[in-house]
């Protein structure tokens, strides 16, 4: 059957991340924490992402006080929230030729991202490539590998009509064959020996489609 929707996830696949900014952030943000509350910041946030169905921000901040030494406040997530829509400086021109000839073959793209919809907007305009995702789903309606994620962002297609593109083997390629949604793994360095499509980079697209 051919395919006619096309799923990009976001950080790490169509974003690159910086580990050491973050740090810096939190430096700033939250000085009365503890060091492992700085230090693993993105594993209490996979930790929140395993316990609930979707991003809430009463809830999150209920979870990150858990963790954190100090009592934050809604005015943290807000500045998390301003920092995390940043980007740092990267060269798109790949991305942006592969997403032009995706939309040329007449391809619908959206975007499924498990952070919040708002800063994940933010980075994909600060690149240049926010028009051509019409439809941008996130972990505010429900978290992968949540079955209900991959459900709402093949809209009216059937899974074998779609295809999931990323760089996270749990997320966006092991957990969304569980509703029979085959993924394009971005994986630069083989970290697993995936037998679907594989890619080093985004431009190898090109390949599958």
């Amino acid at each position: 059957m051919d395919k006619k929707r096309i799923i990009f996830s976001v950080d790490g696949t169509l974003v690159q991340t910086h580990r050491e900014p973050l740090q810096e952030f939190l430096e700033q943000e939250a000085q009365g924490s503890g060091k492992y509350f700085k230090n693993h910041f993105p594993d209490i946030l996979a930790d929140y992402e395993t316990r609930f169905l979707m991003y809430n921000k009463d809830q999150l901040l209920w979870h990150l006080n858990r963790y954190s030494k100090q009592k934050l406040t809604p005015r943290f997530l807000e500045d998390l929230f301003l920092f995390n829509a940043k980007v740092e400086p990267q060269p798109t021109e790949e991305i942006k030729a592969t997403l032009e000839y995706l939309k040329k073959k007449k391809y619908e793209l959206v975007i499924l991202t498990n952070w919040f919809k708002t800063p994940q907007e933010e980075k994909l305009r600060a690149l240049g490539i926010r028009q051509y995702f019409p439809e941008v789903y996130s972990g505010e309606d429900f978290l992968k590998p949540n079955p209900e994620s991959y459900h709402l962002a093949m809209g009216k297609h059937s899974a074998k009509e779609c295809y999931i593109v990323g760089n996270n083997y749990e997320l966006d390629i092991k957990g969304a064959a569980y509703v029979g949604l085959e993924g394009i793994y971005l994986d630069p360095t083989d970290q697993h020996d995936y037998k679907g499509p594989k890619i080093k980079k985004i431009s190898e697209l090109t390949r599958y489609l």
